[in-house]
């Protein structure tokens, strides 16, 4: 819709009405309205693209390379709109760089300029250059110089109003700014940490709100540009605007509305004076729908004409009504759930996919139904599964308390329990929580395989090497100082053979053993020198 169109197709008043009474638009008030609107659904389309871009930039360095030619490109092709919008109304003398310096030198842009300034500063600062591009800087501090310096003689009061406004927010968001991008990263004190510095200062989202709501402002702000030419060339104020008088008295006024002194008639009368001060304020309508929540719609209704969302009180208001009802338990979950399904429906909430609200429901219910299929440390599929691991878990436990660890001293024997056990234990239990214990059995029977294949501390070797070691130390147990001795242990021996896997005849060394000890039997024992002069003569043998 162009300018044209509003100005000469809206001279009427509209009204609404809703549980706190009616509210009557001027036509003036009527035509600033769709202006307003049309340029912020201009400058959101600019936003939601800029936010966007932030995940396409790779690092700092990127973003600093592109970031803003591509924003003054666009603001560009957006002044194009303005352009039209005069041509509409027979303003011919009007090319788009003037008006872009126009917007620039009155300060309309200053907002993204002072916040994207303040982060090239902060980035020249990370890398040392604290004389950062100073011409650059300069000229824009004159531009802004000239802007809060006074206003322009032709100006109408609201034009005023806005600019003493939208200095002081400067300031203020200069000085926030600077504060931002200086805590959102540390001092550089080394170059090796610079680019981490950069790295942090480029995906704070602090300092990316900053930039974002700067560059929402510097578009939206092309049709106060559109207003400051219709009536410095055409005469054309035809705009009914809230002062800054007026938007603080309805601030200090709605910030009373919840004194406990109002009556209902006195809360309604401060909103009606406050929708008349200045219709703008979502802090108006939040207002409207704590005390009137059962008219949403009538309110929602009157709060979208004038470009204000109450979306993010509703999610706050549907937030705490669902945290009074969810209870302790699962079932108490579940009612409240419900009840917030027709509470969004109620207050006119369609799309909850993504709120905070019906999130944290999901995650306190997913968060039960984890904690249902969860028996023994194993988490189930399904809750059948978990039912039939429940009913056996006690059965399973008490089977397992028949099962030890395997120790260094057990033999095959051990073994050939273990794995008759754990085939009992497969065919007796159906529960997928079987596979948890089989795991443990599986690894007794490794451990076993280990701690029967250490020779020694520092030696390992095959089952029939490690059976043979273990017969020696076998008969080393047992007394073998006499014939009758050494018979006995012998017949222990044989009955021991096959629990360590090898035949009499493969157990060489404990046969050598017996021997040993029927010659010490007979001869005694051989010298310590003597076994010394028969390792030195070795040495000497050819």
């Amino acid at each position: 819709m162009l300018v044209k169109e509003i100005i000469e197709g809206y001279n009427e008043s509209v009204s609404f009405t809703n549980q706190i009474g009616t509210f009557t638009i001027s036509p003036e008030r009527v035509k600033y309205t769709l202006l307003r609107n049309k340029y912020y659904q201009i400058a959101k389309e600019v936003y939601d693209q800029y936010v966007s871009d932030w995940s396409h930039y790779q690092h700092c360095n990127a973003f600093r390379h592109l970031a803003d030619r591509k924003l003054q490109k666009v603001l560009t092709e957006k002044m194009e709109e303005v352009k039209n919008d005069l041509i509409s109304v027979g303003i011919f003398d009007v090319d788009t760089p003037s008006l872009m310096e126009y917007a620039d030198q009155s300060g309309y842009f200053a907002e993204y300029q002072m916040a994207y300034d303040a982060f090239e500063q902060r980035v020249e600062q990370i890398n040392g250059n604290l004389q950062y591009e100073k011409a650059k800087r300069e000229y824009r501090k004159e531009n802004r110089a000239r802007w809060v310096g006074g206003t322009f003689s032709s100006r109408s009061n609201y034009i005023d109003d806005y600019m003493h406004q939208a200095e002081l927010g400067m300031r203020n968001m200069a000085e926030g700014a600077g504060h931002t991008l200086v805590n959102a990263v540390g001092n550089a004190v080394s170059t090796s940490n610079a680019n981490r510095q950069l790295n942090d200062l480029f995906r704070n989202q602090s300092v990316r709100d900053l930039l974002n709501n700067g560059v929402l402002n510097a578009v939206w702000n092309l049709h106060f540009v559109l207003m400051d030419f219709l009536l410095d060339k055409l005469n054309i104020c035809t705009w009914d605007f809230p002062g800054t008088e007026e938007k603080e008295k309805a601030e200090r006024m709605l910030g009373n509305i919840n004194s406990t002194v109002l009556s209902d008639e006195e809360r309604k009368e401060i909103m009606k004076e406050a929708f008349e001060l200045n219709p703008y304020s979502e802090q108006l309508y939040k207002a409207m729908f704590d005390y009137y929540p059962e008219d949403v719609d009538n309110i929602t209704e009157l709060a979208e004409y004038f470009g204000c969302d109450i979306e993010s009180e509703k999610e706050k208001k549907a937030y705490e009504f669902l945290m009074e009802n969810i209870g302790t338990t699962e079932e108490e979950a579940k009612s409240a759930k419900e009840n917030l399904l027709e509470y969004y429906s109620k207050i006119g909430i369609t799309d909850y996919e993504n709120l905070p609200s019906y999130q944290h429901i999901n995650s306190v219910l997913d968060k039960f139904d984890l904690e249902y299929r969860t028996v023994d440390g194993v988490v189930f599929d399904t809750r059948d599964d978990a039912d039939l691991a429940k009913a056996e878990l006690s059965d399973i436990q008490e089977f397992m308390s028949t099962i030890q660890k395997p120790t260094k001293e057990d033999t095959l024997k051990y073994e050939e329990e273990l794995k008759q056990k754990r085939t009992e234990f497969e065919e007796r239990f159906q529960s997928k929580l079987k596979d948890k214990y089989l795991t443990v059995i599986d690894k007794y029977l490794i451990d076993f395989d280990k701690l029967f294949c250490t020779i020694s501390l520092f030696k390992k070797g095959t089952r029939k090497e490690a059976g043979q070691a273990k017969a020696v130390n076998f008969l080393k147990k047992h007394d073998t100082s006499t014939k009758e001795k050494r018979e006995e242990a012998l017949q222990l021996l044989r009955e021991y053979l096959p629990e360590i896997g090898i035949t009499e005849a493969e157990a060489t060394d404990a046969m050598e053993y017996l021997k040993k000890k029927e010659h010490e039997e007979y001869y005694g024992k051989e010298s310590s020198i003597s076994k010394i002069t028969k390792g030195l003569g070795s040495l000497f043998k050819k």
